[in-house]
């Protein structure tokens, strides 16, 4: 009463799917002519559903077999997305006729362990998991022992010895320390009164010959996705550069780690203290709203100005713009541990204060070249300074400059709100008569139409159309659909072109 193998089995829930109708006008049509398709989408007791459709235009011809080779939405979310291994056909597995071999898949990649309590079989050979020796030794009739000790001795400079009882004749194996080189010469001989009786037995060692690896190289291609390629390619790049800003420690003296008593060590500042060191000066947000309350101000850098002008630099300029610097130093502002580029930094002057919790100074930064060539990449390698000095401001809302700002024009409201990506349209060109289309252009569209979202009514139904290229043989016209509570319909419509 033990199982011997578990599996999948493929539930056929057709109650569950959404039958998909789909008819053109006629089954032949000519070049550039006018196609007419008309969708209907209902549940599986024939009540009509809205739903999103997808339509692909394509030649048939030679297509079968790559559609079949491709996921599709039945063949993804009914069953790859469930199995493990490459399905080499998954399209084909959904065909009607072809309902067995769904079964043989989930026997062949659906099984999930196979566990035999007991050994097939006894094993051949031993297990080596060290150097070892084995042979055979015989006798001869005039030999007296039928047991017998033999010795192993090695001619390296630690002339290690072992020592095994065997009967004659028999097998013996001497398992050796680890020895190293090309060969090792050995000695084995009986423990005592062997110059007496070594004639009568005879020794032998096996010769172990290792298995040749045999490399089957396959001519396969293996057909990559752009997409993957594209982003695998992007995020390396992305890598490198990041770690030669923050982690590229050349003509840097790395020190002991330093611990600050009383300091909040927050993830920002942790993440701040590991790249570019240990701030010298450290102003807590709670002085600042301190002198705030008591003096006006109309932002951080005021109150700096007015009170710490011993522990940071405040410039201003003939128009009034405050600008903060470490003296003697170049500098480079972050903030929630973000490098802020040099033309936002007349934005800073109106942080709130209420909103800072630190302001800090690192006289001394790590790293610096590299922070400032990422904040500065138009300057080039000969200017870029070797050291300077990092001002170091953090928030309530940790998110950067954005959740600090405070305009003193009130008119000027700050939000944020939601962005669109701009949606690709395929391009099918009219050929009717008012088309300004040049009829002597060929028209040799790969797919011959693509329509990503295709929404039934009410009652279940859509319309849309397209016209035809100047490509002639067997086409179809691929259809996947999807309604809102995730019922997934698929349906293939073939049709042939000829010659105009």
């Amino acid at each position: 009463m033990q199982p011997i193998a578990e599996r999948l089995y493929f539930n056929e829930r057709k109650d569950a799917r959404l039958i998909v109708e789909a008819n053109l006008e006629k089954v032949k049509y000519v070049q550039r002519e006018k196609l007419e398709l008309e969708i209907k989408t209902t549940s599986f007791d024939s009540i009509p559903t809205i739903a999103h459709s997808s339509i692909l235009g394509v030649e048939s011809l030679g297509r079968k077999s790559q559609l079949n080779s491709t996921d599709n939405i039945l063949s993804f979310f009914l069953m790859s997305s469930d199995l493990k291994g490459v399905i080499e056909n998954p399209g084909y597995y959904f065909e009607p006729k072809h309902r067995e071999d769904l079964d043989y898949l989930m026997l062949t990649q659906g099984w999930t362990n196979y566990k035999y309590t007991n050994p097939l079989r006894n094993l051949d050979y031993k297990l080596e998991n060290n150097l070892n020796v084995s042979g055979v030794i015989t006798k001869k009739r005039r030999a007296k022992k039928d047991q017998l000790d033999l010795m192993l001795m090695t001619m390296d400079e630690s002339r290690n010895t072992y020592t095994k009882s065997v009967k004659v004749p028999s097998s013996f194996n001497f398992d050796l320390e680890d020895m190293y080189g090309v060969e090792q010469e050995i000695v084995i001989q009986g423990a005592e009164n062997w110059d007496k009786e070594h004639k009568n037995y005879a020794i032998g060692l096996q010769r172990k010959t290792p298995l040749l690896v045999n490399f089957v190289y396959d001519d396969t291609h293996i057909l990559k996705d752009s997409l993957i390629t594209i982003i695998v390619t992007k995020n390396r790049a992305q890598k490198k550069q990041e770690d030669d800003a923050y982690f590229n420690t050349y003509g840097t003296t790395e020190l002991d780690e330093v611990f600050l008593s009383g300091y909040n060590m927050t993830p920002k500042r942790k993440e701040v203290f590991d790249r570019y060191g240990e701030p010298e000066i450290v102003i807590d947000g709670k002085d600042l709203m301190e002198k705030e309350q008591k003096f006006h101000s109309t932002g951080l850098y005021s109150i700096l100005l007015d009170f710490f002008q011993g522990q940071i630099k405040i410039d201003q300029d003939d128009t009034g713009l405050l600008s903060a610097r470490i003296i003697g130093l170049p500098t480079v502002i972050i903030i929630d541990g973000l490098p802020i580029r040099p033309d936002f930094y007349p934005q800073l002057q109106n942080i709130m204060t209420s909103q800072v919790t630190s302001f800090e100074v690192l006289e001394t930064a790590s790293n610096f070249a590299q922070l400032y060539k990422t904040i500065n990449p138009w300057v080039h390698e000969s200017e870029v300074p070797k050291f300077g000095g990092i001002i170091s401001i953090y928030t309530k809302n940790g998110i950067g400059l954005a959740g600090a700002l405070d305009f003193p024009d009130k008119s000027l409201n700050l939000e944020r709100i939601p962005i669109f990506a701009l949606e690709k349209e395929f391009y099918s060109p009219k050929h009717d008569s008012n088309s300004y289309y040049n009829q002597n252009t060929p028209d040799l569209r790969g797919p011959i139409y693509w329509n990503p979202n295709v929404i039934t009514n009410l009652n279940g139904e859509a319309t849309t159309s397209f016209y035809h290229s100047d490509d002639i043989g067997d086409f179809q016209l691929v259809i996947e659909t999807i309604t809102s509570k995730g019922k997934i319909g698929y349906k293939v419509v073939n049709y042939s072109v000829e010659t105009k």
